[in-house]
């Protein structure tokens, strides 16, 4: 009984000093581990055998009991240290799940992501189709769209200095303070909404006279390195009640369509010929259209519903 004690005394020091300084490469010797205490427990067994049998005298029972103490302790120590991994390196970290596409376009271009800081996001509903990124896409994508095409505020100036934009003398332009007020920031910005396809459509809009000539408009120029923009409210629809919703068109990898659905006060004409509302309502469906392209999702169509 204290022979196979002080043995397993012995294994368990072997073993603690394996478990915290690793064998050769580093690496904790389970195995080798596990057979020590093998080893440990079939001697054990054999001896309490023969203590059953008689063969031990009767003064031999605490060490018996000592050698059952060491065998639970040894085993709580493997446990700990293949629970612990004491092995002297550091614990390895999990890694979180990979970002998505949208994630992964701010982190590889930051002047972008910068950028797009600028731009506020809309307060508006937005798909519950889209993920969170494209959804905040959308909510800035909607503020650029409106300064396009609803009313021209220079990104929220509180300043209109007028400015005259060289070949664009024919309208009115002004800098000011708004979010963004260089051009290099907001055609990175918008780059970053639209494609730039779409880009220059929303921007530059051309006229046919009624003489068949044509005038061209621009919403927004470069102005030595500032943004300059034109002021002007292009309408709203007033029947307009809301709120939107969305209805998924199609999905691909690489697009996504969906519509935009505006309610409206149902209209028809009075004894006087002239339209009113009634109490009745009507929907109009908007097809918009996100594309996943090399530098991330962009707008390559976009809808407002008022």
């Amino acid at each position: 009984g204290a022979g196979l004690v002080s043995e397993t005394g012995y294994y368990t020091g072997r073993l603690i000093r394996m478990g915290c300084s690793g064998a050769a490469d580093g690496v904790w010797c389970v195995p080798y581990a596990f057979l020590c205490v093998d080893s440990i427990i079939q001697r054990g067994i054999i001896k309490v055998n023969q203590h059953s049998a008689g063969e031990f005298p009767p003064k031999c029972r605490n060490e018996v009991f000592r050698l059952k103490r060491w065998i639970f302790l040894l085993c709580c120590a493997l446990l700990m240290l293949s629970v612990a991994g004491c092995t002297g390196r550091e614990p390895v970290q999990e890694s979180g799940p990979e970002p998505s596409s949208a994630q992964a376009q701010l982190q590889e271009d930051p002047k972008t992501a910068a950028a797009l800081e600028l731009v506020k996001e809309s307060p508006c509903d937005a798909p519950d189709f889209l993920t969170e990124e494209q959804q905040t896409l959308y909510r800035k994508a909607r503020t650029a769209y409106a300064e396009f095409t609803l009313v021209s505020t220079g990104f929220g100036t509180n300043e209109w200095i007028p400015v005259t934009v060289e070949g664009e003398e024919e309208e009115s332009f002004f800098v000011g303070d708004g979010s963004i007020t260089t051009w290099d920031d907001f055609e990175t910005a918008m780059l970053g909404l639209f494609t730039p396809e779409y880009l220059e459509e929303l921007n530059i809009n051309i006229t046919v006279l009624e003489d068949g000539t044509t005038r061209r408009y621009v919403c927004f120029a470069d102005y030595q390195g500032q943004l300059a923009f034109t002021v002007g409210a292009r309408g709203s629809n007033p029947a307009y009640l809301g709120p939107d919703t969305f209805e998924l068109i199609s999905r691909t990898e690489d697009e996504i369509r969906f519509y935009l659905i505006g309610t409206y006060h149902a209209e028809e004409e009075n004894e006087e010929g002239e339209l009113v509302w009634t109490e009745e309502t009507t929907q109009e469906k908007y097809e918009i259209v996100l594309n996943r392209t090399e530098n991330g999702w962009r707008f390559s169509k976009f809808a407002l519903s008022h």
